[in-house]
């Protein structure tokens, strides 16, 4: 449903029912494959407006890499920096929440001004 958003799309799976999985087994996470989702825990465990920090960053992030803008690979470069570059309230409200979103932001537009001064923004992808 996500990939197809807002639109729900039928496959011929069926539901997933755990009733009849007795046993699964889970591997630890690979973070230097997928640094997202160490980023994404670090985020969880700093609470406070982090989350909210790190979701804007995120979209920004994966915005800038669909037009082209970064690598794949900038993206949790463009997150971490705004992350490390919040001060975290921990105790937010609604309005906290807000204001950091549009901080995060800018601060990744302006993490990504300056990443593309430093570094080949050479998007071009061959199969």
């Amino acid at each position: 449903f996500a990939i197809t958003y807002p639109d729900r799309q039928h496959n011929h799976f069926n539901k997933l029912d755990f009733r009849f999985y007795k046993e699964l087994t889970f591997e630890e996470p690979d973070y230097v494959n997928f640094p997202c989702l160490k980023i994404a825990f670090d985020a969880i465990k700093e609470s406070g407006t982090m989350p909210a920090v790190m979701n804007a960053a995120n979209e920004v992030a994966v915005n800038l890499f669909l037009d082209n803008k970064i690598k794949f690979t900038h993206i949790p470069l463009v997150i971490s920096s705004v992350m490390d570059n919040h001060i975290v309230n921990n105790n937010p409200d609604i309005n906290d929440i807000i204001e950091v979103d549009g901080w995060a932001r800018d601060e990744a537009m302006r993490v990504y001004n300056n990443l593309s001064g430093i570094v080949s923004i050479n998007t071009t992808v061959t199969l």
